[in-house]
């Protein structure tokens, strides 16, 4: 399957388009008889942020366990930066930065100590990771912070600290495997401007998230996974006209309305349910509330309408198993 290439203003396109950073062809992963990764296939490009959607299970953190050479695959293939993840398994550990779900810090070394402690591991030299200390913590905001005990950190700074680790030995690549989950709003929009500030470096990032308004703000094209296969890719705007509807209604009820009768008129696109939850695609936004109301009044808790949105092409495509 051929994809689209990246247009994202922060990726140039000029005459050249932009060099494959990350390929995978068939990628599969086994855990004993369950298949947590199917068949993946897809380029990813150098300077790109790629983001990688899917529910609990869906395969996300698997992919970036082989591509950082944690894990093995089963069959298939996978290259960084042209260094294959099984051959060059060294190679590859060498270029690329991993921000895991936790943070994985030292309560007994300060700051600075964490991340000098972390390059000595990548076998850097001291004049080098000295160097990259200072311009770690001047990028993720933490040039006041080297002295501090990691305990004194609030949780985003402790997530600025995990990022700072990830990128001490000067990765091309960086792996961000769910970097905001627990945040406050306020750290979570801080931690997005050091995210975007490594982006305008060329960094290339896949990034694994839940919030849809992360993944829309951040990403230059997005795959969404489910049941360890690539279901749909392409950028945040692209993947938006999947719905045709011009218009998302979403009706609460009592659970005694069913889906099917609405599904059936001329007026209704497309329609996802979910328990007492029903999403409703249209063009044609007046006669659909005029017709709910006018038969099912009485059914109805609420009704609220907007734009698709990133978030109802991602429960459109996922959760399948979850209607009626």
């Amino acid at each position: 399957m051929t994809y689209p290439k990246p247009s994202h203003t922060r990726i140039s396109i000029t005459a050249a388009m932009p060099s494959v950073e990350i390929k995978l062809e068939k990628l599969t992963k086994f855990f004993k008889e369950v298949k947590a990764v199917d068949s993946v296939s897809l380029e990813i490009y150098k300077g790109e942020i790629f983001g990688l959607l899917g529910p609990n299970g869906a395969g996300k953190t698997t992919i970036i366990r082989m591509l950082s050479g944690l894990a093995r695959p089963t069959s298939g293939s996978a290259q960084v930066a042209e260094n294959d993840i099984v051959k060059d398994s060294v190679k590859v550990r060498r270029i690329v930065g991993v921000v895991p779900q936790s943070n994985v810090l030292d309560r007994e070394l300060t700051v600075s100590q964490n991340l000098r402690y972390h390059a000595k591991l990548h076998g850097m030299k001291k004049s080098r990771y000295e160097k990259s200390i200072t311009n770690v913590l001047a990028l993720v905001g933490m040039k006041d912070k080297k002295d501090s005990d990691p305990l004194t950190l609030s949780g985003g700074m402790k997530r600025r600290l995990t990022i700072a680790k990830a990128l001490i030995h000067e990765p091309e690549v960086l792996f961000l495997d769910e970097p905001t989950t627990g945040l406050d709003p306020q750290s979570k929009r801080a931690l997005w401007d050091r995210i975007q500030a490594l982006s305008e470096k060329g960094i290339t990032m896949i990034l694994t998230t839940h919030y849809m308004e992360e993944a829309e703000l951040l990403c230059d094209r997005i795959g969404i996974i489910d049941k360890g296969k690539i279901i749909a890719l392409d950028t945040p705007r692209e993947l938006k006209k999947i719905l045709k509807g011009e218009a998302v209604i979403e009706v609460t009820h009592d659970g005694k309305l069913d889906p099917q009768v609405l599904e059936a008129l001329d007026f209704v696109g497309g329609l996802d349910s979910a328990q007492d939850n029903i999403h409703i695609y249209t063009t044609q936004k007046k006669k659909a509330i005029s017709y709910l109301f006018t038969n099912f009044e009485e059914n109805i808790l609420s009704v609220d309408f907007h734009e698709p949105t990133l978030e109802d092409v991602f429960l459109h495509l996922t959760v399948k198993e979850l209607k009626g």
